[in-house]
């Protein structure tokens, strides 16, 4: 991916500070991100789930909008690691949680749109979960679950 990004002109960087940290006293520490000509471009917000974790869920949501305040995108990779029979009912409770997360008003999340599912839009995709969310006025996040169950 590195090499491909490359020829647009873009960079890929891990463990970058930017932002605040979820205490406000320092630069928060990203998971991953890409950049064009040293502006950050889209943001990917890791976390590993066993089940429902709504203190988390919460967490790691709210502070993708502290790293970078003035993208239209944002990405949410979420590692389910529990039982395989707990995918589903933590798929649906991680939607839940994240979506009654206590958002600051220029990012609150838009309960009239809800999630929109987008799984089915790929194709042999039975250990990943994907859909998307719109915040404030019109910024898309996207949140992948993948299923790591053994």
């Amino acid at each position: 991916m590195r090499l491909r990004f490359q020829i647009w002109g873009w960079s890929i960087h891990d463990q970058a500070r930017t932002g605040t940290s979820g205490t406000g006293k320092s630069a928060g520490e990203t998971d991953l991100t890409v950049q064009s000509a040293n502006i950050t471009i889209a943001l990917f917000e890791a976390l590993i789930l066993e089940g429902k974790n709504k203190s988390e869920t919460q967490k790691h949501i709210l502070k993708t909008f502290d790293y970078s305040k003035n993208l239209d995108r944002y990405y949410m990779i979420i590692y389910f690691k529990g039982k395989p029979d707990k995918f589903e009912s933590t798929w649906s409770s991680y939607k839940n949680d994240a979506s009654e997360s206590r958002f600051k008003t220029n990012c609150k999340f838009d309960t009239a749109k809800g999630y929109e599912d987008l799984t089915h839009k790929f194709d042999d995709v039975r250990h990943l979960k994907i859909a998307k969310s719109i915040h404030g006025k019109n910024t898309e996040m996207f949140h992948v679950m993948i299923d790591l169950s053994e």
